[in-house]
């Protein structure tokens, strides 16, 4: 019986196995077959930008299968999950329509990309600012335009220009607007363009190096702010307007030779540019300049001890002047050393010159000349100076690098100058004033150099500096210094040392019925030779007063002639350094009034206007040159 039940349950597993073993695979619900897939539409076209959806079909299943989407080249198109295909550039490709479940079941299809008509047809781009004067980028695109072309246009020309590839140029400060135009549809399009002005740089002046510049020449300086565009508002200064002066057009208009260095600086800035020029003007435009056509005709007062004890305390003289600054005639010096046994010749030798002082003899006795204070200095009296100028000659007593007693400021202090603690400026020199406390202080800056102080300790005044105030030149360090100074008793005065030690004294004489003006001119002729002897500037001609207070060169200072006097010292000075190479003569054409020196002898008795000629020969090439000037001389 067990035997029967078991083949009858092995017959059973048999019989499972071959049912199971031959069951089919799912090819379809259709009888097996598997489905089918196309699209209703298998290419494409589409714009940039555009989009378009891929209707697949499924057919031969009733099942709902999933398909897929892809792009092979998704830089042309793409498609999502949805078949919504997205034209993104410019060429072709393929998408190819799956389905998951059946993935050799595929459908292709193309995709054309086209150039599309963007949202803005024609476009402008570039910066939005640019520079006065400067330049900038602009770009157009024409979608309609094969090769890009617009019309280019500033609608404010005023504020900046732009030419027809796009180059826009800034003109002036401002808000600025340019327009391009489509050839092809006429529409257009506007950007505006904001013109800025570039902040100054530097100054450049325009080089004129290579011309001389003489009196007659005409020069107008141009300056140049940079970066191009920055504001061209200049200011222009003069280093030396008694040399060469410019106007703020910067016109210069030449004075006299020498050195000047022209600043153009840009307004309410610390920006600026210079250029140095050289005053050459030839030997007759100097004489020219020097020409006095109206002629100095003063009444003054002339001062000696003599004539203290007449009435007025001076004797009234009438000064004429001559009819050029350069006297006509050559300087004689008559050596008069005194003997080293006199004790007004101390014979110490000078550290350092510093000054040519100017003094008058204050003797005005009628046989006061030059001779007779020769005779007098050598009959050893307690004071000394180097040279005695008059009608009748210029004596040299002291040779020019030894001490002598003329000064009055003593000789047992030596010349010193103290830093101020004040920056140097261009100025020539500073205004000195006294502050409360007892310092100097320069154009109102108190500066630590103390003043002297007056007996009891008094600080004094500012009105108690001497005439010609305190020295006060540019240091080493780029500072203004201070020279020494002292309180003098016997004047009330602050001077300055360095008179007796450090200077060349000069003794002019005023004797009654010298002409006085012919000393001046004398005097005027070897001060010139002193400063080229000792490689001053005129500067340093000064009175005997800079030193104590004392009222002298009396006659030139009461009838305020002392810078008459320095401009013929710069005129004698001038000529003298610069035109060695020439010999000069004046011819009077009106002898009775005008000697060969240029000396006037005597007045008309109506006014005339009479002539001299002058004439110069270059000693090299023997040229020689004339030209007639021109003085009106009044009546007596």
């Amino acid at each position: 019986m067990r035997r029967n039940a078991f083949f009858l349950i092995l017959i059973i597993c048999v019989f499972g196995l071959v049912l199971f073993g031959c069951k089919k695979e799912p090819n379809g619900d259709n009888n097996g077959k598997k489905p089918t897939l196309s699209v209703t539409t298998n290419i494409f076209e589409l714009e940039e930008g555009k989009t378009e959806t891929i209707v697949p079909n499924i057919s031969g299943t009733t099942k709902e299968l999933e398909i897929l989407f892809s792009s092979e080249n998704p830089e042309i198109a793409t498609v999502d999950k949805d078949g919504v295909i997205s034209a993104i550039s410019q060429g072709e490709t393929t998408i190819i329509v799956s389905l998951k479940d059946y993935p050799d079941i595929t459908v292709t299809v193309t995709i054309l990309v086209a150039e599309g008509v963007p949202e803005e047809p024609l476009t402008l781009v570039g910066p939005d600012t640019v520079y006065a004067s400067q330049t900038i980028q602009l770009t157009a695109n024409d979608y309609y335009s094969e090769d890009n072309t617009v019309i280019w246009e500033s609608k404010t020309p005023t504020i900046l220009k732009v030419d027809q590839n796009g180059v826009v140029t800034g003109l002036q400060e401002g808000e600025g607007i340019v327009r391009i135009t489509s050839w092809v549809t006429a529409e257009w399009i506007e950007k505006e363009i904001t013109v800025l002005t570039p902040d100054p740089e530097s100054v450049e002046i325009g080089d004129i190096s290579y011309q001389r510049i003489t009196f007659s020449t005409t020069i107008r300086l141009v300056a140049k702010v940079m970066p191009n565009g920055a504001k061209q508002e200049i200011a222009w200064t003069s280093s030396d307007d008694d040399i060469c002066t410019i106007d703020q057009n910067g016109k210069i208009k030449p004075l006299k030779p020498g050195e000047v260095t022209m600043k153009a600086t840009v307004k309410n800035t610390d920006i600026s540019g210079e250029i140095t020029l050289k005053i050459e003007p030839t030997l007759m435009e100097l004489l020219e300049h020097y020409n006095n056509e109206n002629l100095l005709v003063q009444d003054i007062e002339v001062f000696g001890y003599e004539a203290m004890f007449q009435p007025k305390g001076y004797y009234e003289h009438k000064l004429i002047g001559s009819v050029n600054k350069y006297l006509s005639a050559d300087l004689v010096i008559t050596e008069s050393i005194l003997s080293k046994t006199l004790q007004n010749r101390p014979g110490n030798i000078q550290t350092e010159t510093k000054y040519i002082t100017v003094h008058d003899t204050g003797s005005a006795g009628p046989s006061a000349g030059a001779a007779a204070h020769n005779s007098y200095i050598h009959s050893g009296p307690e004071a000394s100076w180097h040279y005695t100028v008059g009608n009748d000659g210029i004596y040299h007593h002291i040779p020019d690098n030894e001490i002598a007693w003329h000064a009055g400021d003593g000789t047992g202090t030596p010349y010193e100058s103290f830093d101020s603690g004040i920056p140097y400026t261009d100025k020539k020199k500073p205004v000195v004033t006294i502050t409360a406390d007892g310092y100097y202080a320069l154009d109102g800056t108190k500066s630590n150099v103390a003043v002297p102080r007056k007996p009891d300790n008094l600080i004094p005044n500012t009105s108690e500096i001497n005439d010609m105030g305190i020295e006060v030149t540019k240091g080493t360090n780029g500072n203004w210094y201070i020279g020494k100074s002292w309180w003098s008793k016997s004047y009330g005065k602050i001077g300055n040392r360095g008179g007796n030690l450090n200077s060349i004294g000069i003794e002019s004489c005023v004797d009654q019925g010298s002409d006085v003006f012919l000393t001046w001119q004398l005097l005027a002729k070897l001060v010139a030779k002193l400063l080229e002897d000792t490689g001053l500037g005129l500067e340093h001609v000064v009175q005997h007063h800079y030193f104590s207070g004392k009222d002298c060169p009396m006659t030139m200072r009461h009838s305020n002639n002392f810078e008459m006097f320095l401009g013929m010292v710069e005129a004698e000075y001038t000529i003298r350094t610069m035109f060695k190479d020439y010999t000069i003569q004046f011819y009077s054409n009106n002898p009775s009034y005008i000697d060969n020196r240029g000396r006037i002898i005597d007045l008309p008795l109506t006014p005339t206007r009479a002539s001299y000629t002058v004439e110069i020969t270059n000693k090299n090439t023997e040229k020689t040159e004339t030209k007639l000037f021109y003085v009106n001389l009044p009546a007596k």
